[in-house]
């Protein structure tokens, strides 16, 4: 019989971290490119993945119910000015781009910064 009255402290043996990573990358390549061609739509679609790979991490985050609220006004944004397109779409989607990357900061997925003061030597 297993004794459930012992919680148990389990690590993966994958660190599925590193996979999200990467997958973040390919997206945010993808985004560049289609942003390059005018592709909005598509820059649309790659946005909704990134968030779809972030949305654990949203979750996760003490400040959810915050960052989930200014997801949905943002993303509304984009889909108000869909039919508009133009300089309106390009800058309701430049905003959601923005957050995303902050959000990947947030988590600890994006760019690592130090203030300068300290030593990169360990």
């Amino acid at each position: 019989m297993i004794d459930t009255t012992e919680e148990r402290q389990e690590t993966s043996r994958y660190n599925e971290a590193g996979f999200s990573i990467l997958r973040l990358h390919t997206l945010w390549q993808q985004c560049e490119r289609h942003i390059m061609k005018g592709e909005m739509q598509q820059w649309h679609f790659t946005l909704e993945s990134i968030r779809r790979e972030l949305h654990s991490d949203f979750l996760r985050s003490t400040r959810c119910k915050i960052f989930l609220k200014l997801d949905k006004m943002l993303r509304g944004q984009v889909l108000k000015n869909s039919n508009n397109g133009g300089g309106k779409l390009y800058l309701a989607l430049n905003r959601r781009h923005q957050f995303l990357k902050m959000m990947q900061d947030a988590a600890g997925k994006g760019g690592s910064y130090s203030d300068g003061s300290e030593d990169d030597f360990e």
